[in-house]
């Protein structure tokens, strides 16, 4: 269920980030197979991530696909200010690993967890956006925070989805029935 908590989407230009491992090529085509755009980021914005994601393995056009950025709570805040920030882009969408955020730390899994749901609550932005919480399955401690993020993030304005393509799907119709209310002729 996609619940617009913040204002309507301007548009189905969508910025996305994901946890490295060459994911951005594929989180393109998904979104662009479900009718979204993924242009590239402003200049500023990649200035602004260019300087503190290195540019070797790693992505800052759009889709952000850096690992570096994605498995540092501190890092992972600042790249989803930019991107939610630029003016180039409607939506948002994070995907995030949570076994991966935890072999940096427990705490380090926590905090990015935290910062999520602050983000989504308050939404500084105001575009629509939803979350990918992948995991493998087996730690009880990252289940715990899992569970804990599927309850808390939709309840702050960002739905949580099992997939990409479910994301990509529901945040273009979003983006569809925005579109089809602002032509729908005005009733007298």
């Amino acid at each position: 269920t996609l619940v617009c908590k913040p204002a309507p989407p301007r548009g189905k230009r969508v910025g996305i980030i994901r946890g490295g491992g060459g994911y951005s090529v594929l989180a393109a085509d998904t979104c662009a197979r479900e009718g979204l755009e993924a242009p590239e980021f402003t200049s500023q914005t990649q200035e602004a991530l260019r300087a503190f994601i290195p540019p070797a393995g790693n992505s800052i056009r759009n889709p952000v696909d850096a690992e570096v950025a994605v498995r540092n709570a501190d890092l992972f805040q600042r790249a989803l200010e930019l991107v939610a920030a630029d003016p180039s882009i409607d939506l948002v969408i994070v995907s995030q690993h949570l076994d991966l955020l935890k072999q940096a730390g427990e705490d380090n899994l926590r905090r990015v967890g935290e910062n999520l749901v602050r983000f989504a609550r308050e939404n500084p932005y105001g575009k629509p956006m939803a979350a990918i919480l992948d995991s493998w399955g087996g730690d009880p401690v990252v289940q715990k925070e899992r569970s804990r993020l599927l309850e808390e993030l939709p309840r702050a304005g960002m739905p949580v989805y099992r997939n990409l393509l479910r994301a990509s799907r529901a945040m273009a119709k979003l983006a569809e029935y925005t579109a089809f209310l602002l032509k729908a002729p005005a009733e007298a």
